[in-house]
C-alpha cells in the first residue's frame, strides 16, 4: 500500500508514506502529512484508492478482516459465557456456609458493634440509620455505607458471587440484579468513590435469614473491575467487583 495514490474526501489527492498496524500515514497536496486509522478511514468513505481496481481489492480485504474479527469476538464471548456458567455451577454445588459468630445484644450505635458477632436487621437499621432492605445501604445521617453479602446457592434469590479471594481481599459484587451493572449507578458510585468521598464503609456477611455477621469497617483496596456473571434470569451480564480490605 506504500506509495499508492489515494483521495481523501476533504483533503484531496495524496500518497501513502507508511502503513503500520492500524495507522496509515499519507501526504496530501493540500494539508501535508496526516495519519488515518485503518480500516475505518476506508469503511467510512473518508479515504479511497485512486486506482479503482486497488480500491476494490482493499475493500475485499477489509471485509475479510471484519469477518475474522467478528468470529474472534464470538469465540471470546462464548468462552466468557462458559466460564461464567462454570463459576455459577461451582457456587451452586458449594456447601452453604453457616454462621460462626456469637449472637450479640441489641445495639443503637455503630461504636457498639463487635467484629465477629451476629446482629439482627433491626440492629443495623438502628445503629447506622439505614433502610432495612437492600445489599448496599447508604445513610446520610451516619455518613456510612453498609454492605451486606448474602450467601445462597439459588441464583434467583441471590445471583451475586461475593467471596474472600487469595489476595486477602473480599471481592464484593455491585448493585443491580438484572442486566449489565453501571459503575456510576447509585451505591456503586458511592462505593467506587469511597476512598475520596468521606463515606465510611462497613461489611456484614449473612448466612441465614435475619442474621448478619459483622466483619468490620472496610476500604476499597484496588480499583473495581468488570467480569461476566449470570443475573436472576440466567442471562450473562457484566458485573463489577469491588476488592475490599478490612481496616486494621
Amino acid at each position: 500500500m506504500i506509495n499508492e495514490k489515494v483521495i481523501h474526501k476533504s483533503w484531496g489527492d495524496g500518497v501513502i508514506n507508511n502503513f503500520e498496524g492500524e495507522t496509515i500515514t499519507a501526504t496530501f497536496d493540500s494539508v501535508g502529512e496526516k495519519k488515518l486509522q485503518f480500516p475505518i478511514a476506508f469503511e467510512k468513505g473518508f479515504l479511497k484508492m485512486e486506482d479503482a481496481n486497488k480500491q476494490f481489492e482493499i475493500m475485499g480485504d477489509i471485509e475479510k478482516l471484519g469477518k475474522e474479527e467478528a468470529e474472534r469476538k464470538a469465540i471470546e464471548k462464548a468462552e466468557k459465557e462458559d466460564a461464567a456458567r462454570a463459576r455459577l455451577e461451582a457456587a451452586k454445588n458449594k456447601p452453604k456456609p453457616t454462621s460462626t459468630g456469637s449472637y450479640a445484644p441489641s445495639v443503637k450505635e455503630i461504636s457498639e458493634l463487635k467484629v465477629g458477632f451476629v446482629y439482627k436487621n433491626d440492629d443495623l437499621r438502628e445503629a447506622f440509620k439505614v433502610s432495612p432492605q437492600g445489599g448496599m445501604r447508604k445513610s446520610n445521617t451516619t455518613n456510612s455505607l453498609v454492605l451486606i453479602s448474602k450467601y445462597s446457592n439459588d441464583p434467583e434469590k441471590n445471583p451475586y458471587e461475593d467471596k474472600w479471594e487469595a489476595d486477602g481481599f473480599f471481592h464484593y459484587t455491585g448493585m443491580g440484579l438484572e442486566g449489565d451493572q453501571d459503575l456510576n449507578y447509585k451505591q456503586n458510585r458511592t462505593l467506587n468513590e469511597s476512598n475520596k468521598n468521606g463515606v465510611n464503609v462497613y461489611l456484614f456477611e449473612s448466612y441465614a435469614t435475619n442474621e448478619y455477621t459483622y466483619r468490620g469497617e472496610v476500604v476499597l483496596a484496588k480499583a473495581a473491575y468488570a467480569i461476566n456473571e449470570q443475573d436472576t434470569n440466567n442471562r450473562i451480564r457484566k458485573v463489577y467487583k469491588f476488592p475490599l480490605k478490612l481496616v486494621d
